[in-house]
């Protein structure tokens, strides 16, 4: 249900493909408030944009920090580092409108068990 609303706002990822543009036109990026050299606030959303798209992406994400266990490792964590509950969801939104634009754009399926390994951490032969 979720993926076919992504489709439809993004006119099946021909309009928006770039995952941050989404996330920012779907409304669930954080904005910083700065005025000057000495008012700053902490970041918060702004509701504009598709409301059904940001409550089906808000239970993709309770669902997957409930069901999932790489999900529920990284709320737990953020959890115990003393994060809020709604900027984990948030998060984890996040990670899944970029794991949606990902596999669209490259055409490939989701890989539950897959690793990305850092060229940098591999040992030259």
């Amino acid at each position: 249900m979720c993926l076919s609303l992504l489709y439809s706002i993004t006119e099946n990822f021909t309009k928006i493909q770039n995952s941050k543009r989404l996330a920012a036109f779907v409304g669930i990026v954080p904005y910083q408030h700065q005025s000057g050299a000495s008012v700053y606030k902490r970041a918060k959303i702004r509701y504009f944009g598709p409301g059904p798209s940001r409550k089906l992406l808000r239970l993709a994400a309770q669902s997957v920090a409930t069901h999932n266990v790489t999900f529920r490792r990284y709320y737990l964590r953020k959890l115990d580092q003393g994060k809020a509950k709604p900027l984990v969801l948030n998060n984890i939104s996040n990670k899944l409108l970029k794991i949606a634009c990902t596999i669209t754009r490259n055409n490939t399926q989701y890989i539950k068990d897959y690793r990305s390994i850092n060229p940098m951490y591999l040992k030259s032969a």
